[in-house]
């Protein structure tokens, strides 16, 4: 989650945003913008899109080692919680593993990766890292459409 907060304060500083700023941009308390900044605290990954959106950079960039302010793409609307289901699903059937295999993986319980797994919750993000590293990628990938 390092780099994520690390991220978000690369495109705050690219956007010229105070912490005030972007606090009044996405209603997210100026001290929850500091502490997310230095991964101090997990967040839901709603409010990291609300981050996304507030400084209108695409939501997976901020998840990705190889952010570059010269290269930003503009946020754009998706269903990234369906996205990831899709992607961790295949990546599973590509590895010929089942999602038995995510639960000796990480440590999340049964119901908690079948929530994800269905949408039906608001994860937190360290709960998408967790199952990014059990399958060897990224969240950054997991969040993104194939043939993107």
């Amino acid at each position: 989650m390092k780099v994520f907060g690390e991220n978000i304060k690369n495109a705050r500083y690219y956007r010229a945003l105070s912490q005030n700023e972007l606090s009044g941009k996405s209603g997210i308390s100026r001290s929850s913008i500091s502490m997310i900044e230095n991964s101090k605290i997990d967040i839901y990954f709603e409010t990291a899109k609300r981050l996304a959106e507030s400084l209108n950079i695409c939501l997976p960039q901020f998840f990705s080692r190889s952010f570059s302010n010269g290269k930003i793409a503009a946020y754009i609307e998706d269903d990234f919680l369906l996205i990831f289901s899709q992607n961790v699903k295949s990546l599973l059937k590509k590895k010929n593993k089942y999602q038995t295999y995510l639960y000796v993986s990480t440590n999340l319980s049964p119901s908690t990766i079948n929530e994800i797994l269905k949408q039906k919750v608001n994860p937190k993000l360290s709960s998408l890292y967790q199952i990014a590293d059990a399958l060897e990628t990224t969240v950054s990938e997991l969040i993104t459409r194939k043939g993107e």
